[in-house]
């Protein structure tokens, strides 16, 4: 969140006396005077009878309470608004929420749960073009395949209409080999229209399938946000990830720009992430002196050492991951703050859950909600909660709870 509050997303025309001292409490604010605003917030908050106005306090109290460093506090100002009954709330309430779903997103199951998933991933395929060393894909031992048309729109047409909440269009496959991508762009778009809820989504790509012709049918069904998995350099590259070349993803990421350009495109959103073992080796650092100048984002994230998988060391070997140490005291894994589907339709708890094996129903039989709020899914979030695994295998397997 920006230091300064945006005061064109908040202001509103009430009484102009409550209306300049709301003001007046938020360029305090602005200023780094964070106690002085948020007392007279909270004072305005009380004495208003404007039920926006109050929400706009609340909302801006929850901000401060956030740059203060007490989430929790900012929690409860933001689920006065969030909590009031759907037909109830209103747009800056619908803020609130969606503050709440992204605390949610980043800090997981250490804050109380939503009424909703933040973060939902499609996978509308498990297939894929590459075999990569360090991907938990080779530990999947599911059938294949491709999500159908149906299936995508249960879940978008439930999705689309909760602030806040964010839609992966991947998991264990590479999403330009299904077909009807662009279909589900569109269908996306759509609905973001007729609702009027900003849900954002995005893919995660290797980028090879990425040529000129398929980005502009992309970027005209209405996608804006690409993710490349581009984990080293020349030579690097092709050796964690078998069938990959560095100059064709390279070429196609460029290319994807230009052509966005061409169309007159100037909301495109690209990120590069990679995988590496230690972000202070000296290959990190060529990777983002290469990549810097050319995309805003780039992420840098640690890699899941799964058993019987393999990983590019600091050093530049590849190494085998062996079984783990039990030795090692468990804890709390920090998973759990999204919900998955399969191609199938078929819920999964987190991303480490490659097989589904802990069965939560599909998508044909149950709404997202009901799953999200279901009896068996707060079994699970307990028993992460209490670090206690057993039983559940994908958790007992899992180098995250280590």
């Amino acid at each position: 969140m920006d230091d300064n509050l945006c005061m064109a997303a908040i202001a509103e025309r009430t009484g102009p006396l409550e209306e300049a001292e709301f003001e007046a409490a938020v360029h305090r604010i602005n200023q780094g005077r964070l106690q002085e605003g948020y007392q007279r917030l909270g004072t305005l908050a009380k004495t208003t009878r404007d039920d926006r106005l109050r929400s706009r306090c609340m909302l801006v109290l929850g901000d401060v309470l956030e740059r203060m460093g007490d989430l929790q506090e900012a929690l409860r100002a933001w689920s006065m608004l969030a909590d009031k009954p759907a037909d109830r709330r209103n747009d800056i309430d619908r803020r609130a929420r969606a503050r709440i779903m992204r605390a949610f997103d980043e800090k997981g199951l250490l804050l109380p749960v939503p009424d909703f998933p933040p973060r939902i991933q499609l996978e509308i395929t498990n297939r894929c073009n590459l075999r990569c060393l360090m991907c938990t894909r080779n530990q999947m031992t599911r059938p294949t395949g491709d999500m159908s048309f149906e299936t995508f729109r249960r879940v978008a047409d439930e999705a689309c209409l909760e602030p806040g909440v964010v839609i992966c269009l991947y998991y264990l496959g590479e999403p330009l080999l299904n077909p009807a991508l662009e279909e589900m762009v569109a269908y996306l778009c759509a609905n973001r229209r007729r609702s009027g809820v900003n849900t954002v989504f995005g893919i995660q790509t290797n980028g090879m399938l990425l040529n000129r012709d398929r980005a502009r049918s992309l970027l005209r069904a209405g996608l804006r946000g690409f993710g490349f998995s581009l984990d080293g350099l020349e030579g690097d590259l092709e050796r964690i990830r078998p069938g990959a070349s560095y100059s064709v993803v390279e070429r196609h990421i460029l290319g994807l720009m230009e052509v966005a350009g061409e169309l007159g495109i100037h909301d495109l959103d690209v990120c590069i992430t990679k995988l590496c073992d230690d972000p202070a080796a000296p290959e990190v650092a060529r990777f983002v002196e290469r990549w810097r100048p050319r995309v805003a984002n780039i992420n840098l994230i640690g890699i899941s050492k799964v058993e019987g998988n393999a990983y590019m060391a600091a050093d530049g070997t590849i190494r085998q991951v062996g079984p783990p140490d039990d030795a090692r005291p468990r804890h709390y894994c920090g998973q759990g703050s999204r919900l998955l589907v399969h191609w199938n339709g078929d819920y999964a708890f987190c991303c480490p859950d490659v097989n589904g094996e802990l069965r939560l129903g599909n998508v044909a039989e149950r709404g997202i909600r009901e799953v999200w709020n279901s009896p068996e899914i707060n079994e699970i979030r307990r028993r992460i909660q209490a670090a206690d695994y057993t039983g559940l295998p994908p958790c007992e397997r899992c180098p995250h709870n280590r």
